[in-house]
């Protein structure tokens, strides 16, 4: 079995922000974890490439399934176990289900792909970047919560300006490096 990467907290905030902060399978619930398109368990990659937003519950309920697979799977068990659509449209085709389904694929497959666009906007990804660089791995999930809810507002914001160069007040990159480094103990501090 492969070992899952830890995500640093830049990758988690590029996939969590994309698609205004929402679910990509739902488009109505706020996303709260990072879901993998193609299923890590059937060997999707664990790259951002194949990362989307998603709630808890579209997450749970997709588990190891494709969009496709999961979304067919879901329309079809609420149609033979509720008993309201059994009584309502007993005499429904099967194939009237199946239309269905596909234009919900569709609509979905739409999304994913709008938001890997989104995930994969090299201006976006290095803003952020730049933004969160000195941060590693989150630590907690509520740790990603509290930073995220800090950081959408700026990244709206810098998403309405084009995405300024993340110092543009002049200070550069090579700056705010030196600056960090001098704020790191010594080994000397660290023995």
């Amino acid at each position: 079995m492969r070992a899952r990467t830890r995500f640093t907290l830049w990758v988690h905030l590029t996939v969590l922000c994309a698609n205004d902060g929402l679910c990509v399978y739902c488009n109505e619930a706020k996303s709260e974890v990072m879901d993998h398109v193609i299923p890590f368990a059937r060997g999707g990659p664990d790259k951002l490439g194949n990362l989307v937003p998603a709630c808890e519950a579209c997450n749970a309920s997709k588990n190891d399934k494709t969009p496709p697979e999961w979304i067919v799977a879901r329309r079809l068990r609420h149609h033979w176990t509720s008993t309201e659509h059994k009584a309502r449209d007993e005499a429904r085709k099967l194939w009237d289900l199946h239309r269905e389904a596909h234009r919900e694929c569709e609509e979905v497959e739409e999304r994913i792909e709008a938001v890997l666009d989104e995930i994969e906007d090299r201006t976006r990804r290095k803003w952020i970047l730049m933004k969160t660089m000195f941060r590693g791995a989150p630590s907690s999930r509520s740790e990603i919560s509290s930073f995220r809810s800090q950081f959408e507002m700026k990244l709206k914001a810098a998403q309405e300006a084009g995405f300024p160069q993340p110092w543009s007040d002049g200070e550069s990159v090579l700056s705010v490096l030196a600056r960090q480094e001098a704020r790191k103990p010594s080994r000397e501090e660290t023995s």
